[in-house]
């Protein structure tokens, strides 16, 4: 998190990622943004921009009043949606992510992948089979990595070598860091709203959430 707290930011945009809780977040965000009458940018089509293509502003449905926010899921494209909500100390760049083994398994779960492609019905052993043996499934299972968020967030979008990752992978989030102005994590959710909630300058009524389907062990 940067140091813009108590700053009334006039634009938001929030990058959805996949099994994170951030439907819960878009929903509070996107009440913020209605009660403030800020317009937001919308899918041509449906109610995601892209799964497996990088954003572009033409996958953007058109709009008559000058938008002041996204709230969709995306392959993020930085330079595309700097046309929309350039990067300014006035425009909130939020995000969430997730431990990468729970968010497979809750995909796994999610899918029902385990029935499709004969995988364990415990949903942490067939996040271990899946991760190791990935490219054995990725056509069967249409996901595009195993560590989706580093796809979904990078600039670069192929998956780089054993050899280079560390460094690669170190550079991106360092990239990230700069941009976005806070990343929630999902393991620290309540804590993650407080800290978005003070930014925005909002109140505890209207960032309040309440937890419906969860794995029991975590609830």
């Amino acid at each position: 998190m940067k140091d813009h707290l108590m700053n009334q930011f006039s634009k938001i945009f929030f990058l959805k990622t996949h099994k994170t809780g951030s439907s819960t977040v878009a929903n509070i965000l996107q009440r913020y943004a209605y009660l403030r009458k800020k317009y937001a940018i919308l899918p041509r089509r449906g109610h995601i921009f892209s799964l497996n293509k990088t954003f572009s502003i033409f996958s953007a449905a058109p709009i008559l009043y000058k938008p002041e926010a996204i709230f969709n899921h995306m392959v993020f494209n930085e330079k595309e949606v700097a046309k929309i909500l350039p990067k300014t100390p006035n425009t909130l760049y939020v995000t969430i992510l997730r431990d990468v083994r729970s968010a497979l398994e809750s995909r796994i779960t999610f899918y029902r992948l385990a029935n499709k492609i004969n995988l364990s019905s415990d949903p942490y052993l067939a996040s271990e089979d899946l991760a190791i043996n990935f490219p054995n499934y990725q056509k069967k299972t249409g996901l595009v990595g195993s560590n989706w968020y580093y796809f979904q967030l990078s600039r670069n979008k192929s998956i780089p070598s054993v050899e280079t990752r560390t460094d690669v992978i170190q550079k991106e989030i360092d990239h990230l860091d700069k941009l976005f102005d806070i990343v929630l994590i999902m393991e620290l959710f309540d804590e993650g709203l407080i800290l978005l909630k003070y930014m925005v300058c909002h109140t505890n009524s209207k960032f309040t959430s309440y937890t419906l389907f969860c794995n029991r062990s975590q609830c």
